[in-house]
């Protein structure tokens, strides 16, 4: 550029300095500027986009795997449901010869098994704030869908928790011999005694009762939870699968 000193030392000579010639070394280098700023935002757009193809390929992955999970818990749930249901038609009915059925039955109740997920590397992309640089709009909007059902999910295994902690298992340990109900190997492992269950007076207890229907009624909320978190996830995952194949190519 023009020195000061040049312009100080002409003392209004307009001979060797014209405000043109300031005015265009001035606009020259502003637009350098501009242009390698613009390069720069591009070049880092261009790395940024590249990062954001590189998760869609791990992210794609991770939610087949959860998909299967989806399915796997979808027939836990149903399971769960089915036999609390199960278990107050025998209690109804007050049929002695059920009650080896019924003791299995009641072990459903005596556990939880909220929904839970596990996707690190998805959890990672948006903490790194890279939906809102999703330049599909069709996954941009299913990834806030995503976050949203995340949160909902992590709600309702709270809730699924506070029950057992707080309703059931206190009224288990009062009214039930836990040994008799336990589900899987841990029956041939824990110790016999203690006063048996009275199966019948369960019939008359509106504790019991509600207890359980209360436990169907969070199991039936959370089945139809689930079922649309794997359609959201499913529609992901295929929107992941197609950008996949155009970055490829």
């Amino acid at each position: 550029m023009i020195s000061l000193k040049r312009i100080i030392d002409n003392k209004g000579n307009n001979k060797n300095f014209s405000l043109k010639h300031i005015i265009l070394e001035i606009i020259l280098v502003t637009g350098g500027i501009l242009i390698a700023l613009a390069i720069d935002n591009w070049n880092n757009k261009r790395v940024e986009q590249a990062d954001i193809n590189g998760y869609y390929k791990d992210i794609q992955v991770e939610f087949k795997e959860t998909i299967n999970y989806q399915k796997r818990q979808q027939k836990t749930l149903q399971y769960l449901q089915n036999s609390m249901t199960r278990s107050l038609d025998i209690i109804k009915s007050k049929n002695k010869d059920s009650i080896p059925i019924l003791k299995t039955l009641l072990g459903t109740l005596a556990t939880t098994w909220p929904t839970r997920y596990s996707m690190p590397i998805t959890e990672e992309f948006i903490d790194l704030d890279y939906i809102n640089k999703v330049q599909n709009d069709s996954l941009k909007t299913m990834f806030k869908k995503y976050v949203r059902e995340i949160e909902r999910s992590k709600g309702m295994a709270e809730y699924n928790e506070a029950q057992y902690n707080d309703r059931i298992e206190p009224y288990i340990n009062e009214n039930i011999n836990y040994r008799e109900i336990v589900l899987g190997n841990l029956n041939s492992q824990l110790v016999i005694g203690g006063p048996n269950t009275d199966f019948e007076k369960l019939s008359k207890d509106l504790k019991f009762w509600n207890i359980v229907n209360f436990k169907i009624e969070t199991t039936i909320i959370e089945t139809s939870w689930l079922k649309r978190d794997t359609e959201i996830f499913q529609i992901i995952y295929n929107l992941l699968k197609e950008e996949n194949k155009i970055n490829s190519n």
